[in-house]
């Protein structure tokens, strides 16, 4: 695995406040995973349901690994933004990953039929559901979503998923849904550096 150039933007900007609700693990981990992702996207549905729970097991929450999720809603996918902003909208109740758990869950029913919100709601509580509600009617959704798509585009994302992690202020990107064992390997030798 060869590094490359440092992004200072880009590792700033995820320590500098990364949000507790789309973030996991510790600040004062040796590897920070910044994540960029698309609720729409298959192959990322397949790294969130088969990759991400070991690693969060093995790594983030033993205090290795700081993930930060990043939206980045592809063009081709129709409701991807849309996605991207009930999410954050309902990060603003501490349920960023319940929504996205969701949307990735009932990701082939939203994105044919385009229902979002019934697929937000089966995550909250009604009156849960009625914050976001009338948090979705905020642009500051919309904001949030353009910083995440404006960061991995400078940090040269071009599809998704796209892992970055930074050691040691070398960036290593990943960019394409990697089997969990793969991950792994990875992990193991950048922390054995």
């Amino acid at each position: 695995m060869k590094p490359i150039t440092v992004l200072f933007a880009l590792a700033a900007l995820a320590f500098a406040d990364p949000s507790p609700d789309k973030s996991i693990g510790s600040r004062s981990a040796p590897i920070l995973i910044d994540l960029f992702s698309d609720f729409q996207c298959p192959s990322c549905k397949m790294l969130h349901d088969q990759t991400l729970p070991e690693m969060i097991k093995d790594y983030a929450k033993t205090g290795k690994v700081l993930l930060v999720y990043h939206d980045y809603p592809l063009p081709m996918h129709a409701h991807a933004r849309e996605a991207a902003r009930w999410a954050n909208a309902a990060g603003t109740l501490g349920k960023y990953k319940a929504v996205g758990d969701a949307l990735f869950a009932n990701q082939d029913t939203w994105a044919a039929n385009g229902d979002l919100r019934s697929t937000v709601a089966k995550a909250l509580t009604p009156a849960e559901m009625q914050k976001v509600d009338a948090l979705m009617k905020d642009p500051k959704f919309d904001d949030g979503v353009s910083r995440d798509v404006a960061l991995g585009s400078r940090a040269g994302v071009q599809g998704t998923p796209t892992m970055i992690m930074t050691y040691k202020l070398k960036n290593y990107p990943i960019t394409r849904a990697v089997s969990y064992p793969i991950l792994k390997q990875m992990l193991d030798e950048l922390l054995a550096k």
